[in-house]
């Protein structure tokens, strides 16, 4: 049977999907927020869902959810979710590039 393995590329983590509801004993909180798949930011976007994996797959905060590698396949197997604030940040990020200067 086959492991998953989690990687955040940060210290903070939060439920993946709308609705989910995270509890903790510690006395940090957790903020939620809704996660986007990358298919769902590329119909936003109106791009490939391919491209949005490679502008997210290494920004902080997106959540990375790898299967091992197993031997003899070439193909990795790899789920991004990518937390709201994350897209905007990008967005904006990607925005200002675009704009002018005068």
């Amino acid at each position: 049977m086959a492991s998953l393995t989690m990687v955040a590329n940060s210290n903070s983590l939060s439920g993946a999907r709308e609705g989910t509801s995270v509890s903790s004993q510690s006395s940090c909180s957790i903020p939620l927020q809704r996660f986007y798949s990358p298919e769902q930011v590329a119909e936003l976007w109106a791009l490939s869902s391919h491209t949005i994996r490679r502008i997210f797959e290494n920004e902080p905060d997106v959540l990375v959810i790898e299967k091992p590698h197993v031997y003899g396949k070439r193909r990795r197997h790899r789920t991004l979710r990518i937390p709201e604030s994350v897209v905007q940040r990008v967005y904006h990020r990607l925005a200002k590039k675009g704009r002018p200067t005068c």
